[in-house]
């Protein structure tokens, strides 16, 4: 992947924020989504197998604070669909990088693997059968398939 730009990498990286978000929001207010339970998503809930993946979620990781302070705090409808509008960004981005599938592929089934660990109700500890969170789920995968 050597032509991700610094920008690039920072919008791969926040990609997670947008899928918790949009997730869990289902269930809670999105006001109600503290640090713990993204810190215990992003831990717990981001898996990967392949080199891009782990860079991109590691950089996260390391520097959590500073991407959550960039993270858009409107959380009403118009806001909701700016996350939405961001993760088809990211898809595009994903499309139109030249490099190995499998690495593509990786991190776009990470994304979807940490929606179901959202809805499933990881990051809230708790179990969940939510079918507004389901909907969105389904959205994230059928984005990223």
């Amino acid at each position: 992947m050597k032509n991700l730009s610094e920008d690039m990498v920072c919008q791969l990286a926040m990609s997670p924020f947008y899928v918790l978000y949009l997730v869990a929001s289902e269930h809670v207010a999105p006001e109600q989504i503290s640090e713990r339970h993204i810190v215990r998503s992003m831990e717990y809930g981001l898996q990967w197998k392949q080199p891009l993946s782990e860079g991109i979620f590691e950089l996260l990781r390391s520097n959590l604070h500073k991407f959550y302070a960039n993270f858009p705090r409107d959380f009403s409808e118009q806001g909701r669909e700016r996350w939405r509008a961001e993760l088809l960004s990211v898809k595009e981005l994903l499309d139109n990088v030249s490099g190995s599938a499998a690495m593509i592929e990786d991190f776009k089934e990470s994304l979807a693997g940490f929606a179901e660990f959202v809805a499933a109700g990881g990051s809230l500890r708790q179990k969940l059968l939510d079918s507004p969170m389901r909907r969105q789920v389904e959205w994230i995968k059928d984005l990223f398939a």
